[in-house]
């Protein structure tokens, strides 16, 4: 049997494919990085948000006469809702992370769940806050 012969490679293309591996690896570290500062980002915006939402229903609360308080309850509590949960999807997204660069993990469902309730949580109140102001101008 005949051996194949490889191809022989110069040191030059060995540098340019070296290089184009690690610009490749570059990029897609950046692209990774700039996913999770976006979700954090976004996750620590939600979580101001909901809090101020709340501060708002309280101060709404002590301004208005005529509010129905059945909806300030419920409002106050998706904002509450939204908080926790957004709690700890800073809790156990470290954890997931670790578990990621283990290769234990690739996606959290937990986490997923948890981005889905603080989001509709906190739509939910901002839209039953919205209702409490409509409600009270009658």
């Amino acid at each position: 049997m005949a051996k194949s012969k490889k191809p022989k490679v110069s040191n030059d293309e060995k540098l340019e494919l070296e290089l184009y591996y690690d610009k490749k690896a570059a990029y897609y570290e950046a692209i990774v990085n700039a996913w999770v500062t976006t979700k954090f980002e976004s996750s620590k915006h939600l979580l101001n948000l909901s809090a101020g939402g709340i501060g708002l229903l309280v101060t709404l609360a002590m301004t208005l006469e005529n509010m129905n308080r059945a909806l300030f309850i419920v409002a106050v509590s998706a904002f509450l809702v939204s908080v926790v949960a957004t709690l700890l999807i800073f809790h156990f997204n470290a954890k997931h992370l670790e578990r990621v660069v283990e290769e234990k993990e690739v996606q959290s469902y937990l986490l997923k769940m948890l981005d889905w309730i603080s989001y509709i949580c906190f739509f939910a109140g901002l839209a039953l806050t919205f209702s409490i102001g409509i409600v009270s101008l009658n």
